[in-house]
């Protein structure tokens, strides 16, 4: 190609993407990795057996979803090739959409622009003082130091039982995929027994809550901590953010909670007959997972309803904003539970540790709820058609409901905690899931994205009406 081609050819380039439109450009950037991802993934090389189409397909989406939910077993499916891959749509779905499109913008020599910055402060920070190239840097940076330290840790622990080079692959696999909160495991029989080695599910745990807590919660953390934001020489005396504040009370409290209720109701249930400490760590670990990873050390038909409900509602509420996890979010459900009780004591504003938050934030996460139970319920209902045979009697299907609506909150969650049905879908059925992966992936940030960007002010609204509610 000559050098006015190739120059002509960068102009009609740039000239088309500052025709886009930053969510478009979003969505077309996150379905074009897993569609890369899944034509890689259906090469020889990649393969140690046949897999088709839509297996790959599913997986791709998976890994870059973050979800975790598969219908074929990674390490007999693929060969060192295909688990790279699979690592790599790890990586890219963890960066994130936003952090990938800005970065794409720039690569075609397209700056981001003013419309887009304020998007970007809008949806991801709490400050308009966070500067976006910055920001991109600090969660790529972040990122690997998380994911170097936990791969040198597990590689140093499984060591001694696979040897230094096959310690040093897992390590590295399971690091990622358990700070991306992807939940996606290397190892043919996954984490099973892992409760039993405390060491390496300590490790597992921290990776999964930092991953969880998102980049600027760390960020945030490390700042007070070492009382330094880039100028070593000044003290910083500046209290903790009112965002920080709900992701950790919303964390500390999900964790503590939600493990002593596994504990309790699993005492003589999945943990039976285990050593305490195995208990314990079981407990807390599915907990952690549940808020998104969807790594799990026992199997999920081995719990209660009780604590299949708890995980349900762990995985559909998920982690904190600027993360690998998914869900709604701890923000947007603080931001419900701070209406409610606002409300109930008579107040039109929302209040929440003796802050009011903005009618726009509001609308935003009510958005993002109705839209996610929407989609939840679009998603059920489908998966009865798609799963259910016509020969199969109502108490059969009945019994199925459960697994169907757990594996449906999964999705949208982007955990990957299965009840066992992932592996047995039908063609439709994971259509139907992939789907849904890639709505509670790109949903709640395009949602935001859309209303953030709405800056244009109503200056007319039509006549009241009462009408009976409740």
């Amino acid at each position: 190609m000559s050098k006015y081609n190739y120059v002509n050819l960068k102009l009609k380039v740039q000239a088309f993407s500052q025709r886009l439109d930053m969510t478009f450009l979003t969505i077309l950037m996150f379905t074009g990795i897993i569609f890369a991802g899944t034509i890689l993934l259906m090469t020889p090389m990649a393969q140690k057996e046949n897999v088709t189409f839509i297996n790959a397909l599913f997986t791709a989406t998976s890994a870059t979803c973050l979800t975790g939910l598969l219908t074929i077993n990674v390490a007999d499916s693929f060969t060192l090739f295909g688990q790279i891959v699979i690592m790599a749509l790890m990586e890219l779905g963890a960066i994130g959409i936003i952090t990938v499109s800005a970065a794409f913008a720039m690569m075609l020599g397209k700056s981001i622009s003013i419309a887009q910055s304020s998007v970007i402060h809008d949806v991801f920070t709490a400050s308009n003082r966070v500067d976006i190239k910055k920001l991109i840097k600090a969660v790529i940076f972040v990122m690997l130091v998380f994911e170097i330290v936990g791969a040198a840790i597990f590689m140093l622990l499984w060591a001694p039982e696979m040897g230094y080079e096959k310690a040093a692959f897992h390590g590295l696999f399971h690091s990622i995929s358990a700070f991306c909160n992807a939940g996606i495991s290397s190892f043919s029989k996954g984490l099973t027994g892992l409760e039993k080695d405390i060491p390496s599910s300590a490790v597992m745990f921290v990776l999964l809550v930092a991953g969880g807590i998102g980049f600027l919660s760390i960020a945030e953390v490390y700042a007070k901590f070492s009382a330094s934001y880039g100028d070593k020489r000044r003290k910083v005396k500046s209290p903790w953010t009112f965002q920080l504040k709900i992701i950790l009370i919303y964390t500390f409290i999900s964790i503590v909670a939600g493990s002593m209720l596994i504990f309790v109701l699993e005492l003589h249930g999945a943990i039976a007959g285990k050593p305490l400490a195995e208990q314990i760590t079981g407990a807390l670990f599915h907990t952690a997972s549940a808020r998104t990873a969807g790594f799990a050390s026992i199997d999920m038909s081995e719990f209660s309803n009780a604590s299949l409900y708890i995980l349900m509602l762990l995985m559909f509420v998920g982690g904190a904003p600027v993360s690998t996890a998914g869900g709604i979010k701890v923000t947007t459900f603080a931001l419900l539970i701070g209406m409610a009780v606002s409300r109930a004591k008579g107040s039109q504003t929302v209040q929440i540790l003796n802050r009011s938050v903005p009618e726009k934030v509001m609308s935003r996460a009510i958005s993002i709820v109705f839209m996610a139970i929407l989609v939840l319920t679009i998603a059920v209902f489908l998966l009865l058609i798609t799963e259910s045979h016509p020969v199969s009697a109502p108490s059969i299907t009945r019994v199925e409901f459960m697994p169907i609506l757990f594996e449906a909150i999964s999705a949208l969650g982007t955990v990957g905690l299965s009840m066992g049905l992932t592996p047995d879908l039908s063609f439709y059925g994971k259509l139907v899931i992939i789907v849904v992966m890639l709505i509670g992936r790109l949903g709640p940030i395009t949602i935001a994205m859309v209303i953030a960007a709405q800056k244009k002010e109503v200056r007319y609204q039509h006549a009241e009406e009462n009408i009976m509610v409740g």
